[in-house]
Protein backbone atom coordinates (compact mmCIF):
# COMPACT_ATOMS: atom_id res chain seq x y z
CA UNK A 1 0.00 0.00 0.00
CA UNK A 2 1.52 3.35 -1.20
CA UNK A 3 1.22 6.31 1.69
CA UNK A 4 0.41 9.63 -0.02
CA UNK A 5 2.88 12.15 1.17
CA UNK A 6 0.70 15.10 2.77
CA UNK A 7 3.51 17.35 4.18
CA UNK A 8 3.26 21.11 2.29
CA UNK A 9 5.33 24.52 3.45
CA UNK A 10 4.48 27.83 2.75
CA UNK A 11 5.66 31.31 3.54
CA UNK A 12 2.07 33.50 3.96
CA UNK A 13 3.74 36.32 2.78
CA UNK A 14 6.53 36.17 -0.24
CA UNK A 15 7.56 39.65 0.44
CA UNK A 16 8.32 41.60 4.10
CA UNK A 17 9.42 45.22 4.30
CA UNK A 18 11.06 46.45 7.71
CA UNK A 19 12.53 50.03 8.42
CA UNK A 20 16.19 49.08 9.47
CA UNK A 21 16.06 48.87 13.16
CA UNK A 22 13.05 47.24 13.55
CA UNK A 23 12.24 43.44 14.25
CA UNK A 24 11.52 41.29 11.25
CA UNK A 25 9.38 38.23 11.37
CA UNK A 26 9.70 35.69 8.56
CA UNK A 27 6.60 33.55 9.30
CA UNK A 28 6.35 29.89 7.68
CA UNK A 29 4.21 27.30 8.40
CA UNK A 30 3.72 23.58 7.77
CA UNK A 31 1.19 21.16 7.75
CA UNK A 32 0.76 17.15 7.63
CA UNK A 33 -1.00 14.32 8.54
CA UNK A 34 2.11 12.04 9.61
CA UNK A 35 2.77 11.84 13.42
CA UNK A 36 6.09 13.91 14.40
CA UNK A 37 8.66 11.84 15.61
CA UNK A 38 12.36 12.85 17.21
CA UNK A 39 14.53 12.51 13.95
CA UNK A 40 12.20 15.39 12.04
CA UNK A 41 13.66 19.01 11.56
CA UNK A 42 13.26 22.47 10.30
CA UNK A 43 15.94 24.77 8.68
CA UNK A 44 15.77 28.12 7.57
CA UNK A 45 18.81 29.21 5.30
CA UNK A 46 19.35 32.76 3.09
CA UNK A 47 20.53 32.62 -0.58
CA UNK A 48 23.85 33.30 -1.06
CA UNK A 49 24.86 33.54 1.91
CA UNK A 50 26.09 32.10 5.44
CA UNK A 51 24.77 32.54 8.97
CA UNK A 52 27.67 34.59 10.54
CA UNK A 53 28.64 36.36 13.63
CA UNK A 54 26.11 38.62 12.42
CA UNK A 55 23.07 36.97 13.66
CA UNK A 56 24.03 35.81 16.44
CA UNK A 57 22.05 36.18 19.50
CA UNK A 58 19.87 38.22 16.89
CA UNK A 59 17.21 35.35 15.73
CA UNK A 60 15.15 32.77 17.01
CA UNK A 61 12.09 31.10 16.26
CA UNK A 62 8.94 33.13 17.50
CA UNK A 63 6.34 30.34 16.01
CA UNK A 64 4.34 27.58 18.05
CA UNK A 65 6.13 24.81 16.54
CA UNK A 66 3.25 22.19 17.83
CA UNK A 67 0.80 23.51 15.41
CA UNK A 68 3.06 23.95 12.66
CA UNK A 69 4.45 27.56 13.16
CA UNK A 70 8.29 27.74 12.25
CA UNK A 71 8.36 31.38 11.83
CA UNK A 72 11.38 33.13 12.93
CA UNK A 73 11.91 36.71 14.01
CA UNK A 74 15.38 38.37 13.23
CA UNK A 75 15.71 41.86 15.59
CA UNK A 76 17.04 45.01 14.79
CA UNK A 77 17.54 44.28 11.50
CA UNK A 78 20.32 46.29 9.12
CA UNK A 79 20.81 46.62 5.31
CA UNK A 80 23.08 42.73 5.43
CA UNK A 81 20.04 41.19 6.42
CA UNK A 82 18.52 41.80 2.68
CA UNK A 83 17.40 38.89 0.65
CA UNK A 84 15.95 36.24 0.14
CA UNK A 85 14.90 33.39 2.53
CA UNK A 86 14.19 29.73 2.46
CA UNK A 87 12.27 27.85 5.00
CA UNK A 88 12.22 23.80 4.87
CA UNK A 89 10.48 20.64 6.33
CA UNK A 90 12.05 17.31 6.40
CA UNK A 91 9.54 14.46 8.23
CA UNK A 92 10.42 11.10 8.52
CA UNK A 93 7.41 9.89 8.52
CA UNK A 94 6.04 12.22 5.25
CA UNK A 95 9.20 12.49 2.76
CA UNK A 96 10.56 13.93 0.68
CA UNK A 97 11.45 17.34 2.24
CA UNK A 98 9.17 20.55 0.98
CA UNK A 99 10.56 24.36 1.43
CA UNK A 100 9.12 28.03 0.79
CA UNK A 101 11.04 30.96 0.29
CA UNK A 102 10.47 34.66 1.24
CA UNK A 103 12.02 37.98 0.77
CA UNK A 104 12.81 40.22 3.43
CA UNK A 105 13.66 44.18 2.05
CA UNK A 106 14.82 46.88 4.94
CA UNK A 107 13.90 50.27 4.07
CA UNK A 108 15.91 53.03 5.17
CA UNK A 109 14.92 56.65 5.12
CA UNK A 110 16.81 58.85 2.22
CA UNK A 111 20.13 60.48 4.24
CA UNK A 112 19.63 64.31 3.82
CA UNK A 113 20.62 65.41 0.52
CA UNK A 114 23.86 67.07 -0.97
CA UNK A 115 23.59 69.35 -3.14
CA UNK A 116 25.84 71.53 -5.65
CA UNK A 117 26.12 74.11 -7.94
CA UNK A 118 28.29 73.04 -10.98
CA UNK A 119 29.47 75.57 -13.22
CA UNK A 120 29.97 79.17 -13.07
CA UNK A 121 26.71 81.48 -12.26
CA UNK A 122 27.78 84.37 -14.82
CA UNK A 123 25.37 85.75 -17.29
CA UNK A 124 25.13 83.72 -20.70
CA UNK A 125 26.95 79.91 -18.85
CA UNK A 126 25.22 76.81 -18.50
CA UNK A 127 24.94 75.42 -14.57
CA UNK A 128 23.81 72.53 -13.27
CA UNK A 129 22.58 72.12 -9.95
CA UNK A 130 23.04 68.05 -8.40
CA UNK A 131 21.11 66.67 -5.89
CA UNK A 132 21.97 63.02 -3.85
CA UNK A 133 20.94 61.49 -0.78
CA UNK A 134 23.98 58.75 -0.19
CA UNK A 135 21.69 56.49 1.92
CA UNK A 136 18.27 55.56 1.18
CA UNK A 137 15.85 51.64 0.35
CA UNK A 138 14.51 51.68 -2.07
CA UNK A 139 16.84 54.08 -3.84
CA UNK A 140 15.10 58.02 -3.24
CA UNK A 141 13.36 59.71 -6.49
CA UNK A 142 14.13 63.22 -6.84
CA UNK A 143 11.75 66.32 -7.26
CA UNK A 144 12.62 69.79 -7.82
CA UNK A 145 11.31 72.92 -7.54
CA UNK A 146 12.09 76.87 -7.27
CA UNK A 147 11.57 80.57 -5.88
CA UNK A 148 12.99 83.94 -7.33
CA UNK A 149 14.15 86.13 -5.53
CA UNK A 150 10.91 87.54 -4.21
CA UNK A 151 9.72 84.35 -2.92
CA UNK A 152 7.52 84.05 -5.41
CA UNK A 153 7.05 80.30 -6.91
CA UNK A 154 7.98 79.39 -10.93
CA UNK A 155 8.16 76.40 -13.27
CA UNK A 156 11.16 74.65 -13.71
CA UNK A 157 11.90 73.05 -17.32
CA UNK A 158 12.89 70.17 -15.29
CA UNK A 159 11.39 69.28 -12.02
CA UNK A 160 12.74 65.64 -11.56
CA UNK A 161 15.75 63.60 -11.33
CA UNK A 162 18.78 63.96 -9.71
CA UNK A 163 20.47 66.54 -11.35
CA UNK A 164 18.74 69.85 -13.45
CA UNK A 165 20.55 72.37 -16.24
CA UNK A 166 19.63 75.82 -16.51
CA UNK A 167 21.01 76.88 -19.97
CA UNK A 168 21.96 80.66 -20.87
CA UNK A 169 21.18 81.85 -17.57
CA UNK A 170 20.67 85.78 -16.40
CA UNK A 171 19.17 87.61 -13.95
CA UNK A 172 16.15 86.12 -13.87
CA UNK A 173 17.80 82.64 -13.21
CA UNK A 174 18.59 83.76 -9.10
CA UNK A 175 16.46 82.87 -6.52
CA UNK A 176 16.16 79.46 -4.21
CA UNK A 177 16.33 75.91 -5.85
CA UNK A 178 14.85 73.30 -3.66
CA UNK A 179 15.44 69.25 -3.67
CA UNK A 180 13.50 66.68 -2.46
CA UNK A 181 14.58 63.16 -1.98
CA UNK A 182 11.89 60.94 -1.29
CA UNK A 183 11.01 57.30 -0.74
CA UNK A 184 8.19 55.19 1.12
CA UNK A 185 10.00 55.52 4.50
CA UNK A 186 10.20 59.70 4.33
CA UNK A 187 12.07 62.52 2.31
CA UNK A 188 14.77 65.33 3.17
CA UNK A 189 15.62 68.26 1.61
CA UNK A 190 18.26 70.74 0.48
CA UNK A 191 18.21 74.26 -0.56
CA UNK A 192 20.18 76.09 -2.69
CA UNK A 193 21.22 79.99 -3.89
CA UNK A 194 22.05 80.63 -6.75
CA UNK A 195 22.70 84.28 -7.63
CA UNK A 196 24.15 84.73 -11.12
CA UNK A 197 26.61 88.04 -12.30
CA UNK A 198 27.65 90.05 -15.20
CA UNK A 199 30.87 88.10 -16.74
CA UNK A 200 34.13 89.17 -15.10
CA UNK A 201 36.42 91.57 -17.17
CA UNK A 202 38.73 90.15 -19.31
CA UNK A 203 42.26 91.68 -19.74
CA UNK A 204 43.17 92.55 -23.24
CA UNK A 205 46.35 93.35 -24.92
CA UNK A 206 46.97 97.09 -26.19
CA UNK A 207 48.88 97.38 -29.84
CA UNK A 208 50.00 100.96 -30.35
CA UNK A 209 50.66 101.87 -34.38
CA UNK A 210 52.11 105.62 -35.44
CA UNK A 211 54.56 107.09 -37.44
CA UNK A 212 58.36 106.71 -36.44
CA UNK A 213 59.04 110.18 -36.01
CA UNK A 214 56.03 110.61 -33.54
CA UNK A 215 58.35 107.87 -31.66
CA UNK A 216 61.84 107.50 -30.41
CA UNK A 217 63.61 106.58 -33.07
CA UNK A 218 64.87 102.52 -32.65
CA UNK A 219 68.48 102.41 -33.07
CA UNK A 220 69.09 99.94 -36.46
CA UNK A 221 71.34 96.78 -35.98
CA UNK A 222 74.65 96.26 -37.12
CA UNK A 223 73.32 94.38 -40.19
CA UNK A 224 71.20 97.41 -41.40
CA UNK A 225 74.02 99.95 -40.69
CA UNK A 226 76.20 97.64 -42.80
CA UNK A 227 73.86 97.59 -45.17
CA UNK A 228 73.54 101.45 -45.13
CA UNK A 229 77.13 102.03 -44.83
CA UNK A 230 77.50 100.12 -48.16
CA UNK A 231 75.27 101.53 -49.80
CA UNK A 232 75.83 104.94 -49.18
CA UNK A 233 79.49 103.83 -50.16
CA UNK A 234 78.35 102.61 -53.47
CA UNK A 235 79.63 99.17 -52.91
CA UNK A 236 75.71 97.32 -52.03
CA UNK A 237 76.64 94.68 -54.55
CA UNK A 238 80.37 94.15 -52.74
CA UNK A 239 81.53 91.14 -51.38
CA UNK A 240 83.93 90.37 -48.62
CA UNK A 241 86.20 87.94 -49.13
CA UNK A 242 88.71 88.75 -46.99
CA UNK A 243 86.79 89.43 -43.70
CA UNK A 244 87.79 92.76 -43.06
CA UNK A 245 85.19 95.44 -42.40
CA UNK A 246 83.27 96.32 -45.66
CA UNK A 247 82.60 99.90 -44.43
CA UNK A 248 84.32 100.87 -40.43
CA UNK A 249 81.57 103.93 -40.65
CA UNK A 250 79.97 106.01 -42.95
CA UNK A 251 82.12 108.70 -42.37
CA UNK A 252 85.26 106.76 -43.57
CA UNK A 253 82.80 105.61 -46.86
CA UNK A 254 86.05 106.91 -49.14
CA UNK A 255 88.71 104.32 -47.34
CA UNK A 256 86.46 101.04 -47.90
CA UNK A 257 87.89 99.91 -50.69
CA UNK A 258 91.35 100.28 -49.46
Amino acid sequence: MVTAHTLTVETPAKELQVARGSNATLRCQFNTDASITAGDFVVWKKINTAYGKGYENRIQFTGNLGSGDISITINEVTMEDNGTYICSVRLRNDPPRQSAVTSLYVLIAPSKPECKIVGTAEYGQTINLTCISHEGSPKPTYSWESFNVQHEPRVLQTTKGEQITLKNISADTSGFYICTSTNIVGKESCNMTVSVVPQKARPTTSVWLGKLDKFTRAQPSPRALTAQSLAQCGMASATHATGSPLCRSLGSCSRANK
